[in-house]
């Protein structure tokens, strides 16, 4: 029998795949990836940032962040801006097309995660919403 630490792990898991898997099948129908979304919705929620920033919030590994971002720039979603505050860096933004189809996905999304979480109640998603803070989610 699988202690509840492990059962509060493997339930997180499940929902959350669950969650992406909803999500992965709508971006197919925009071509798009999750990582390659996370990109751009951080763009459209934050304004530009820096290739780490970004690779941070949508917690992508180095070695993915290129292609992504490689993509997203070949479909004119994205570019790369020079930093002003540091020559060395550069900063992402997010194009006039990537942010119309960001905010054409953003509302589906959000009616999908709803539907999801419709399964709780207000006390519930306010009790889970506090547990997750204390267990270390921010």
């Amino acid at each position: 029998m699988k202690n509840k630490d492990t059962k509060i792990l493997i339930g997180l898991s499940r929902n959350l795949h669950a969650l992406h898997r909803q999500t992965a099948q709508l971006l197919l129908q925009h071509n798009l990836t999750l990582s390659q979304f996370g990109v751009l919705e951080v763009l459209f929620s934050k304004g530009e940032l820096r290739i780490g920033e970004v690779q941070d919030k949508i917690l992508s590994s180095t070695g993915t962040m290129p292609t992504i971002l490689k993509n997203l720039e070949r479909q004119q979603y994205i570019q790369k801006i020079p930093d002003t505050q540091d020559k060395r860096a550069t900063k992402l933004q997010l194009l006039p097309k990537g942010q119309e189809l960001v905010e054409t996905i953003l509302p589906e999304n959000l009616k999908q995660i709803e539907r999801y979480c419709s399964r709780l109640t207000e006390n519930e998603k306010e009790e889970l919403i506090h547990l997750l803070k204390k267990l270390g989610g921010k």
